[in-house]
């Protein structure tokens, strides 16, 4: 099979092509309850055993989670792993062992797929979609099965309750730190938000693995998996991180579970947050080997983690980290984070667009910087406008207005300071090669 370069261009076009034809019949605030339909692929995603497969929901970390599972259960046999959304290249998405699938290979099963999806669009009313991710969650399984992995650990997008990925039955969950986000699409409080993506425990779901919570998130979670009949293992109880020690090359932290240590494991991450992951990670994976034998290469496996845009040091001269810092409990971890590494004013560099909370952000960077810079990158679906500028003055936080990204860069590479660069997962690539470039 010999495609042209445009060809995977045209493929991922056409997996946006429902959802494209009924925005305009969309409410400009409507929720995910009445934008969504995940029964519509639910028969040939519910069709795959639940043995073996692992999904995974939270509002910040779950990209991490998977991943860091993933690693940890490739030590054992061929292990899928489908995240969303990806951050330098589309095919990442989809990966066995680390390896993300082919062009080739991923154009013929979304070939299949896109044709599966035709059928369903074709008896749709104006405004219902086939979405883009379940035609994904199909693509990424049906290779799975193909390629005869043995776990799969899937990403949902941003709740469960709607999510086509959920539709893939699962004996294991997932559940990151959840707090006040999307709050058009999953939900105006954090209960409603949390009872969204509580949704990931189903009536298959054996065990469901939970970060720190607030006491409202507790609560909804404990009583969807008391509903489900679910055993539920939390942060904190029945796993957790201690002694975590973090320096440029990365973090150290002595993990336990289920009373057992596993003492002096290091990751080439930052944030004291991955060290919880990882926590989380081993948990599970301990878990689903049962009785068998851990592979000493675990530890290998978690040390080669990488997850570009998350505390990721980008420069050491001039020091520049990047984070996908979308909330003021991100910002605080990137805060606590300079204050390890002893780092005691920065220029930050602010491009987020106006639904995340740059506000909160902001805030809780502006104690640290010397220069808070906003600017922004043109994107159709993300809008960004100098008013932002204006909100944070009135929040009483003086900052700086660059409408072009590099320029924003290079005035802050020319104070001589540390740079701290916050954007948002979909800017990541966008902005290491804007770095780059500079």
């Amino acid at each position: 099979m010999n495609e042209k370069p445009e060809a995977l261009d045209r493929i991922i076009d056409q997996l946006y092509h429902s959802y494209l034809k009924a925005v305009p019949y969309f409410a400009p605030d409507s929720p995910d309850a009445l934008r969504r339909s995940p029964e519509l692929l639910s028969p040939w995603l519910g069709a795959y055993s639940g043995e073996g497969n692992i999904v995974v929901t939270g509002s910040k970390g779950k990209g991490s989670l998977a991943r860091m599972l993933a690693a940890l259960l490739g030590t054992m046999g061929r292990t899928g792993l489908f995240i969303s959304p990806h951050v330098t290249d589309f095919l990442e998405r989809i990966a066995i062992n680390g390896e993300q699938i082919s062009k080739v290979s991923f154009i013929r099963y979304a070939k299949t797929a896109l044709e599966d999806a035709a059928k369903v669009e074709r008896g749709l009313p104006q405004g219902a979609y086939v979405s883009p991710v379940g035609i994904l969650a199909l693509i990424a399984m049906r290779y799975f099965t193909d390629q005869q992995t043995v776990w799969r650990v899937l990403e949902c997008g941003k709740g469960a309750k709607y999510d086509d990925v959920n539709r893939i039955p699962h004996r294991y969950a997932v559940i990151g730190t959840v707090f006040l986000e999307h709050t058009r699409e999953l939900g105006a409080s954090i209960e409603q938000i949390a009872a969204d993506k509580a949704h990931v425990i189903t009536k298959e779901t054996r065990c469901v693995y939970v970060m720190e919570q607030e006491p409202a998130v507790s609560a909804v979670i404990s009583e969807r998996a008391r509903q489900m009949g679910v055993e539920a293992k939390w942060y904190g109880n029945d796993f957790s991180a201690r002694g975590i020690r973090q320096d440029v090359t990365g973090l150290t932290a002595d993990l336990w579970s289920d009373g057992r240590c596993y003492p002096r494991v290091h990751l080439p991450l930052l944030g004291s947050y991955q060290a919880k992951h990882a926590a989380l990670a081993l948990a599970c994976f301990t878990d689903i080997a049962h009785s068998a034998p851990i592979p000493p290469e675990w530890r290998k496996a978690l040390g080669a983690v990488r997850i570009p845009g998350r505390m990721e040091i980008v420069s050491e001269e001039p020091f520049v980290l990047l984070d996908s810092c979308i909330h003021e409990k991100s910002a605080k971890e990137v805060r606590r984070l300079l204050e390890e590494l002893g780092i005691g004013r920065v220029v930050t560099v602010l491009c987020l667009p106006d639904d995340k909370d740059f506000i909160g952000v902001a805030g809780v960077l502006h104690g640290v910087s010397e220069r808070v810079i906003l600017t922004k990158i043109r994107h159709p679906h993300y809008p960004m406008v100098a008013d932002q500028r204006r909100v944070l003055e009135q929040a009483g936080i003086g900052c700086e207005f660059e409408t072009d990204f590099s320029i924003a860069l290079h005035s802050a590479k020319a104070s001589g300071l540390p740079i701290v660069l916050l954007t948002a997962n979909t800017f990541v690539n966008y902005a290491k090669e804007a770095w780059r470039a500079i």
